[in-house]
């Protein structure tokens, strides 16, 4: 179906389906872009929302707490379903619709590898003649694309061959997203739109300089790069200082945690404190001088 064809004598049906949602934190950035993105969409457009995602939040083998699973139910005017479970035959069910949930006119998937997350409902949404936006969320990148190489590699060459993303509209953060995206699938259909961020808090006191705070927030791994900050740091003669680095997040490679824990030295300390749900970071933020961010 061509996206010419989109209707415009009523409002846009969109469906978007990401693994993990709000109360939802551990994964991260993702959760909160998908989700900013609804609350924008439902603030300034007549479209009908909902989303699909999963029960658990990252690395949690209990479901979330109180929320309903398995119905759809009100979230600021989007229909959110937390799915139990989800497989392709369910998809298919889904994404056909019935008189009482008419089939989506556009399916936003956030993320490229998650098989029941990804790969079902594009299969499913191809099928059935649905449109489909997929947001990459920085997995093409190089850095990411080191991880786990020759089965991301092989993944993306069968997609070419087999023409799993023909059609699809990317949505791109960034322009360097975008030819992150132009270098895996060279005819790809680009659209680049900035995430949407959160409200503005309010504004936080500047903290104390007893000692000096840096905070390094997202999932500790290899691929957010922080031993290239902690190695550059083994060069600096800290002496009679007092610099703490908060890593907030939760650690998806204990070892590598533990290398970074390991490179502590006299005037610096390394603390990690685990994952922080985002209505207490204003917390952090607070006591903290700087953001640590050497991501790759």
């Amino acid at each position: 179906m061509a996206w010419s064809d989109l209707p415009t004598d009523r409002p846009l049906r969109i469906l978007a389906v990401v693994e993990w949602y709000p109360p939802a934190y551990r994964a991260g950035g993702p959760i909160r872009s998908v989700h900013n993105l609804m609350r924008l969409l439902q603030a300034q457009t007549p479209h009908h929302l909902e989303v699909v995602c999963g029960n658990r939040d990252l690395g949690d083998s209990e479901p979330l707490e109180g929320v309903p699973v398995d119905v759809a139910h009100d979230q600021y005017g989007i229909a959110v379903t937390y799915r139990s479970e989800v497989s392709l035959a369910w998809w298919r069910e889904k994404l056909r619709g019935s008189d009482d949930a008419p089939a989506p006119d556009v399916l936003y998937l956030n993320s490229l590898f998650s098989l029941p997350f990804t790969l079902q409902p594009l299969r499913a949404a191809r099928e059935l003649g649905i449109r489909v936006v997929l947001a990459p969320r920085g997995m093409l990148g190089a850095g990411a694309l080191a991880i786990k190489p020759v089965k991301k590699k092989l993944f993306l060459t069968v997609a070419r061959w087999l023409g799993w993303f023909r059609d699809v509209r990317w949505h791109a953060s960034t322009e360097v997203e975008a030819a992150d995206v132009q270098m895996a699938f060279p005819r790809a259909d680009i659209a680049v739109a900035q995430n949407v961020p959160m409200p503005t808090p309010d504004p936080l006191e500047t903290p104390a300089r007893e000692e000096v705070v840096w905070v390094a927030l997202g999932r500790i791994h290899p691929i957010k790069n922080l031993h290239f900050a902690f190695e550059a740091l083994q060069d600096v003669d800290l002496t009679g200082r007092h610099v703490v680095v908060e890593l907030v997040g939760p650690a998806e490679d204990e070892v590598y945690l533990g290398q970074l824990l390991g490179m502590a030295k006299p005037g610096l300390k390394v603390v990690h404190l685990g994952p922080v749900p985002p209505q207490d970071l204003g917390k952090v933020w607070g006591r903290a001088h700087a953001l640590l961010m050497p991501t790759m």
